[in-house]
């Protein structure tokens, strides 16, 4: 289905269209992580990290089924999903699919939360979540209402396909910012091995430590 976006700023150049980006180039962010651990036994008990990382971790929870049972390599071990995953793979695209989006759209989805970590720190599925696809005709994406499309090669409107690749502007932190992604004013957290997450404080950390 096509997404509606206002208010936007395209510009076009040498038959192209993209949104114009404020920086190609993107420093790396380390990402600071402390291990709580007993020296007796030679064992992590709990790490202590900030928000970046935590927010890493949530982002999984957002990943579609077709992304996940892909980043396992066909080996999820979920149900029957991956021979599900499988059975699409081998599917003619143009005879078993309404457009040739359909197939791309189950083996790679992508998530309906992308835009909100779009700079995380580190991204599991690897995927570009500024880039957008448009059918490039009047008035679908000169409009200040235009019509764009996750999935390459998707149905517009106006019946034309969406094959032309454009680019949100990250301006303002309105457009994939990480400080839009899901970790509010707790800056700091503790995470077990079992990925159980609790803010850092000495009551939660406590009982972890009483476990051992």
């Amino acid at each position: 289905m096509p997404l509606l976006f206002t208010g936007k700023s395209v510009h076009s150049s040498s038959g192209s269209h993209s949104y114009a980006m404020a920086s190609q180039t993107k420093a790396y962010k380390p990402i600071e992580l402390k291990l709580v651990i007993d020296k007796i036994s030679n064992q992590v008990l709990y790490a202590e990290s900030n928000k970046d990382f935590v927010d890493v971790l949530l982002s999984f929870l957002t990943l579609p089924m077709g992304t996940i049972i892909g980043l396992a390599d066909k080996r999820s071990g979920i149900g029957s999903m991956d021979e599900l995953y499988k059975s699409v793979e081998v599917l003619d695209d143009e005879k078993c699919f309404w457009t040739k989006a359909g197939k791309t759209m189950l083996l790679n989805p992508r998530s309906a939360y992308g835009f909100q970590y779009h700079n995380l720190v580190v991204k599991i599925d690897g995927m570009d979540y500024s880039k957008l696809y448009t059918c490039r005709r009047d008035p679908c994406w000169t409009s200040n209402s235009g019509f764009f499309s996750l999935v390459k090669n998707s149905i517009c409107v106006c019946r034309q396909a969406m094959e032309y690749e454009v680019h949100l502007q990250n301006t303002g932190g309105n457009v994939g910012s990480s400080s839009m992604a899901f970790i509010n004013k707790v800056d700091r957290y503790i995470i077990r091995d079992d990925l159980e997450i609790l803010p850092s404080r000495i009551e939660n950390g406590l009982p972890w430590l009483e476990e051992k």
